[in-house]
Formats: structure tokens, C-alpha cells, sequence
């Protein structure tokens, strides 16, 4: 239901392409997703691997003018304990 994930490592970078997505909403305020749309998402660790930076880009030619990237980092707490996250399908 989600599309087609395809994921590929570039040194130390990971790229991930979805595609055939069927979600018919791109978030919960109800923006259309086209069947033609293609998500990258790109999680990149920083030269001392204590962040992880993160990047989307949406290309919704459907519905956008032209795609939207959002960036995003995540900063590694060794104290910190990280919890399951389950994916609820709509």
C-alpha cells in the first residue's frame, strides 16, 4: 500500500527512491499525492557520526508546482533508550 521502496548506499550515505505509491494523501491535512510521484529520502551520518542528517524530496508533478525537499537531523544521545515505532497502514 505504501509503494516501492528501493534503497542503495553511497559511501556512507543511504538513498532511498518510493515509488507506486498508493497512499492517496501526502499528509494529514489531505494534499493530493499523483500516481506519479517519487520520494527520495537521504540519511547521511556527519564526519563525527553523532548526527544523522536526513533530506526528502517530493515530486508530486500532479499536484506540485515543482518538488519539495525538507530537511531534518537527528543527534545521537548515548543515554537515550529508543523505542519501537510501529508503521500503522491507513
Amino acid at each position: 500500500k505504501m509503494g516501492l521502496s528501493i534503497g542503495q548506499w553511497n559511501g556512507s550515505a543511504l538513498t532511498v527512491t518510493t515509488t507506486m505509491i498508493n497512499d492517496r494523501y501526502f499528509d494529514d491535512l489531505g494534499t493530493p499525492l499523483g500516481l506519479n510521484t517519487k520520494i527520495v529520502e537521504r540519511f547521511q551520518p556527519n564526519e563525527g557520526h553523532d548526527v544523522l542528517m536526513y533530506a526528502v524530496t517530493i515530486d508530486n508533478p500532479e499536484y506540485f508546482e515543482s518538488p519539495a525537499t525538507f530537511t531534518g537531523q537527528w543527534e545521537w544521545v548515548p543515554s537515550e533508550k529508543i523505542n519501537r515505532y510501529d508503521c500503522a497502514l491507513r
